[in-house]
């Protein structure tokens, strides 16, 4: 699913650059038709010196456009991390490394009874904060000190830890460096960008949301069902407030939803 949603937002920037080409022609023949220009009774020379000029106003366009684009997949490439620098984001100190690795051995040994690849996380911080919410920013695991220290922290780290699992971390990254929708807002103006996010908005928003049921079942099946089902009902139940139109544009489901799944999971 991830393969055909990503390759329908490219196919859909492409027709928007195709866009940004046809409008530069367009803007360049209704100029033309204002000084006189008629294809119908202008001489072949005159004729193919203006497509000339169309091809290469088109493709001026083309560039222009590609260059934008290139700046802001530059942005958006190291968004994470500024946004770490901007969360004032540290190095875990020894005693909270020794937390994570306790963790970790524990769903480690939980998964190998199993028969389930476990991987650590690549890189993490910390975040001097008294909440217990843990997730990534870029490919970076980002855990709230506070949470380091709760005993909900192992069925919150292996739901997350699901996610490099399987290609979802990765693959949110690369979904992540397209332009945002808001830049389809140009396409007004002849300047094609966002077209496929913006589109395609609501099906990657169902997307999204199908894999965090499998990142909860992922730490149900090494043994954490309870444990986060309570860590659900606990940190976020309380605070999971209604969303207008909750069901297309949410990127996470309910939490009563993912509990009640977790209730209904038969491992």
């Amino acid at each position: 699913m991830w393969v055909f949603l990503f390759l329908c937002t490219v196919l859909l920037e492409l027709v928007a650059l195709l866009w940004c080409f046809a409008c530069a022609v367009a803007n360049l023949a209704f100029v033309g038709g204002v000084f006189g220009y008629d294809p119908h009774t202008a001489t072949a020379q005159t004729n193919a010196q203006f497509d000339q000029a169309a091809a290469n106003i088109g493709l001026g366009r083309l560039e222009l456009v590609l260059m934008i684009y290139a700046v802001v997949l530059l942005i958006r490439l190291v968004w994470p991390l500024l946004d770490l620098l901007r969360l004032g984001a540290r190095r875990p100190t020894v005693h909270e490394m020794s937390q994570m690795h306790l963790a970790c051995s524990m769903l480690e040994m939980a998964a190998y009874q199993r028969g389930i690849v476990f991987r650590r996380p690549r890189w993490w911080k910390v975040l001097d904060s008294p909440h217990m919410n843990i997730r990534y920013i870029g490919l970076t695991l980002v855990v709230d000190r506070g949470l380091i220290e709760s005993p909900f922290f192992p069925p919150m780290l292996a739901h997350e830890l699901a996610y490099q699992h399987t290609f979802d971390l990765l693959g949110k990254y690369i979904v992540n460096l397209f332009a945002p929708k808001g830049c389809a807002i140009g396409l007004l103006l002849g300047f094609g960008l966002g077209l496929g996010p913006l589109l395609l908005w609501v099906p990657w928003r169902s997307y999204w949301r199908n894999r965090e049921y499998a990142a909860d079942e992922f730490a149900a099946r090494i043994g954490q069902r309870f444990q986060l089902i309570g860590a659900l009902e606990t940190l976020f139940l309380p605070f999971d407030a209604a969303t207008r139109y909750g069901i297309l544009v949410r990127d996470k489901p309910y939490v009563a939803l993912r509990i009640d799944r977790l209730r209904r999971l038969i491992i």
